[in-house]
């Protein structure tokens, strides 16, 4: 693969991440309203296995798509700009 390909398949796989990254976003913040609005009906056991499960999945998510989403995406901007200095100069 020459580097003029490694350049294009970063620019993909940027932009990818990037839609990935806003889907995500736009999932998790679903969930949340969907999970707040059976919050006061829904009251058996099963209840609070789901919330543990929930609690944990939500920290994670949150975690990444308030703040290590940005930080990949920006790690493979820098990638891309490095490749484009090596190739244009």
């Amino acid at each position: 693969m020459s580097m003029d390909e490694v350049h294009a398949e970063l620019i993909r796989f940027e932009a990818e991440l990037q839609r990935f990254n806003d889907s995500l976003k736009q999932g998790v913040w679903a969930l949340e309203r969907e999970h707040d609005r059976v919050d006061g009906i829904w009251r058996d056991d099963f209840r609070k296995q789901y919330d543990a499960r929930w609690k944990a999945f939500g920290d994670h998510a949150k975690r990444y798509t308030s703040n290590e989403a940005q930080r990949y995406s920006a790690f493979i901007r820098s990638k891309i700009q490095r490749v484009a200095q090596y190739l244009h100069g």
